[in-house]
Order: structure tokens, then C-alpha cells, then sequence
């Protein structure tokens, strides 16, 4: 049976087999994602992952969040909390080796240094969506196309091909299928958070985050690729992970069915002046497809409180349980608030 904490929208919209607990009261899952789309990936690459989704410069390691060094407690309804149980000097932690490939399951985050420098992390990025539909947004409500490129940046582009257009992924040159785009669109420059120059992704300086954004205004922020690949890349299917051999993640089904689409970028000497735009997008990318998770993100405490005075859960010695046929009972708080009476700890609970 799928634990309740599988079971957050962003987590079921994933399909999501694998998640990264972070030691916190408040939203313990970080992080999830689905190994079928993007493979069985390395720690020391979701490691970096973390990084650069969340811009912290804190060690991460990683170990299975299912051993006898972990132990998630059930707090309330809803609400999750795992502990990192204090090792024996004879028995350290089992961290998880740069190495090895991460299997579908439960994994925790583990920090150096004392808890009190365990970096902050913001959830709500998970909330962004696709760079089109941001896109969009801009043409629909601002009247501006994000996506409109200087003729001259075009032309310094070619020269630096010589005037051969090719599909950075597949190698092919028909003009009727290669364009010339953005990696990441500078009108969106300004929703790069500032912690994200700490992992090389370039942030506006703040007086230019209203004129144009000059740092994404570059050829180097340009790709060369073909039309119905760019159309994927600009919905975040898939992204180039620099920091990992310039491999192409793919993180939907779309881009693991589409044509052409290789595993690995070649050639990656001519592409250092585009890192820091294909990690800008990667950023993005890991924001919508596997930063956040956790259920505890998408239920109130006021609307858990509601339902526990409508159910009868409120404590109160003279109220009455809702009826075993009330659908709430069948609802996804109901299920978890019968574990709690069936783990006997409903009245250790405290609310």
C-alpha cells in the first residue's frame, strides 16, 4: 500500500518513485521524481541536483530514509517528520556512495556540520510552470514575446558556426527544421533567485532587472535546434545537466518518445560559453519536475482542523465520531486519521 506521504498532487502528477526527505518539521519531502523517465541517476548527481534547485552551498550526502538510522514518525493528520536517529561510534551513518545508482524509494538528505547550518530552502518554486507557459503568459497579459531575438544576435551566433546551422542534439541541418532560440528567455531573468549565482546560473544585477536583463542578452544564451525538439526543451520534457557530462535528463514522456533525442550532448568544448544558460534552465527545469513533494504543502492546518471537528476528531470527550459511512473517512485525510487511531498514537496526538 503507497504510504500517505506518496501521495501529494505534485508526487501522483510525477509519478514519482523516488523522493528526498529533508530533516524538517515543515515539508519533510524536498524532493521526487520518476526513475523511469530519467533513469536510475547517480547520488553525487541528485546531490547536485539539490544544489542547484535550491542554491545551497551546504555538503549534501545521502542515505536510505528506510534503515535502522531513520525512523519517520506520523505527527497528525497529514503531517510526517523524520529523524535521523543518532548513530553509535561503532556504527556511522550508511551514506550512500557518490557512485552508486539510486533505486526508487526513500532517501534523506545529510549535512555537515552542526543542524543549526542546514541551509533554508524555499518549496514554493515547485509551483513554477513550464518556461512556454511563462512564456505565454507574457504575450497573453503584458503584450511582450519573451522569445523575440535581436537580429544581430542571430548573425554573431552564425558566425560562430561558420554559417552551418545544426541541431545541437541530433547533428542535423534542414533549415526548414532548425531554429535559432533562446535557452532561457531574459524576460524571465528576474525569476532567478539570488542564491542561484552561487551555483554559476546568472542572476541580474538588481538595477538591470527592469531593463532587459543584459546578462541573458547574449548570443552565449542562444541554441541552435531543431523545431519540435525546442518545443519539449522550452516545456522542461527534458534538460541538459552540464554538471553531469552534459547528459540529456528527460523528466516526461514526450521527450523519452521523441526522435533523435540523444542520451549525451558531443562536442561539449564548444558549448562552455552556454553552461551557465543551460544550467539556468536546468534550474528551472529541476524546479517544476523535482523540487517538492511533500503533502504537507498542500494541506492548511485550517483545513485539517475543520475536518477533524466535522469527523469528530477534535479532542472533545463528548463528540462523537463520524459514522463508519460518512465519505470523509474515505477522503485522503480520513484514511490517514483511521492510521493514527489503528498506530494508537490519535491521543498523543497534539493539535
Amino acid at each position: 500500500m503507497t504510504p500517505v506521504y506518496h501521495l501529494s498532487e505534485i508526487a501522483k502528477k510525477r509519478h514519482a518513485d523516488t523522493f528526498i526527505w529533508w530533516p524538517s518539521v515543515r515539508a519533510p519531502i524536498i524532493a521526487c521524481y520518476n526513475s523511469q523517465l530519467t533513469g536510475h541517476v547517480q547520488a553525487s548527481t541528485i546531490c547536485n541536483w539539490i544544489k542547484v534547485a535550491t542554491g545551497t552551498q551546504t555538503k549534501v550526502q545521502l542515505m536510505s530514509a528506510t534503515g535502522n538510522h531513520v525512523k519517520i514518525h506520523h505527527m497528525g493528520i497529514l503531517q510526517y517528520q523524520l529523524q535521523i536517529l543518532k548513530p553509535q561510534p561503532s556504527s556511522p551513518l550508511p551514506i550512500i556512495e557518490d557512485h552508486e545508482l539510486l533505486l526508487p524509494g526513500d532517501y534523506v538528505c545529510v549535512f555537515e556540520g552542526a543542524a543549526g547550518t542546514r541551509p533554508h530552502v524555499t518549496y514554493n518554486r515547485a509551483s513554477r510552470v513550464s518556461l512556454a507557459s511563462a512564456r505565454q503568459f507574457y504575450l497573453t497579459r503584458l503584450s511582450v514575446d519573451c522569445r523575440k531575438i535581436p537580429v544581430e544576435l542571430i548573425q554573431q551566433k552564425d558566425s560562430t558556426t561558420n554559417g552551418s546551422k545544426r541541431c545541437i542534439l541530433t547533428g542535423t541541418s534542414e533549415p526548414a527544421d532548425i531554429v535559432t532560440e533562446w535557452i532561457f528567455p531574459p524576460a524571465l531573468s528576474h525569476q532567478i533567485p539570488r542564491t542561484a549565482a552561487d551555483v554559476g546560473i546568472p542572476v541580474p544585477a538588481k538595477k538591470q532587472r527592469d531593463l532587459g536583463q543584459l546578462e541573458y542578452t547574449t548570443p552565449s544564451n542562444l541554441i541552435v535546434m531543431r523545431k519540435e525538439l525546442y518545443e519539449l526543451f522550452q516545456d522542461n520534457a527534458f534538460s541538459i545537466d552540464v554538471d553531469d557530462g552534459f547528459k540529456v535528463y528527460r523528466f516526461n514522456q514526450s521527450a523519452v518518445n521523441a526522435a533523435g533525442l540523444p542520451k549525451q550532448l558531443e562536442g561539449v568544448d564548444q558549448l562552455k560559453e552556454m553552461v551557465p544558460f543551460l544550467r539556468a534552465h536546468f534550474h528551472w527545469t529541476l524546479s517544476i519536475n523535482f523540487l517538492g513533494g511533500a503533502i504537507e504543502n498542500e494541506f492548511d492546518m485550517n483545513t485539517i482542523r475543520q475536518f477533524r471537528e466535522r469527523m469528530g476528531l477534535n479532542g472533545d470527550p463528548d463528540s462523537e465520531l463520524a459514522a463508519p459511512e460518512d465519505q470523509g473517512w474515505d477522503s485522503l485525510m480520513g484514511q490517514d486519521a483511521k492510521k493514527l487511531m489503528e498506530e494508537g498514537a490519535w491521543k498523543d496526538i497534539v493539535y
